[in-house]
């Protein structure tokens, strides 16, 4: 895993403690190899699911799988009843991170082109407006 995915990792860090599902991101990452039976045992050692996800977190944070940010997203996906928003922030993070723009400056853009837009509109409408 490298840096900017950790990163994305740790920034969605707060959503991913509270709202993982412990035992199934646990059951899945065991089965792809990234956490061992021992890693399970310290897992399940911990007395709240938020510790239990801090530790899966760590562990994943720590792998040296090299697959394992795209196993760990994959994961997020396939959690039922969750439609992929956790994947999506990861993710999205992920691609922000890519492009090296962040997603602040992509609003303002989006925002500059639709008031753009709506500029020419209404000039080329004699500044009539549109309902």
């Amino acid at each position: 895993m490298n840096e900017t995915q950790k990163k994305n990792i740790t920034s969605c860090w707060s959503e991913l403690i509270s709202s993982m599902p412990t035992e199934y991101v646990k059951n899945e990452l065991i089965s792809k190899d990234i956490l061992s039976v021992q890693d399970v045992e310290e897992i399940d050692a911990e007395k709240t699911e938020s510790k239990k996800n801090f530790a899966i977190l760590k562990k994943v944070i720590q792998s040296a799988a090299t697959d394992v940010y795209d196993i760990f997203l994959k994961t997020l996906k396939a959690i039922p009843n969750q439609n992929n928003i956790l994947a999506s922030k990861v993710d999205s993070t992920y691609q922000g991170n890519k492009h090296q723009q962040p997603q602040s400056h992509m609003y303002q853009l989006q925002r500059s082109a639709s008031h753009n837009i709506e500029t020419s509109t209404s000039s080329q409408l004699g500044n009539e407006t549109i309902t």
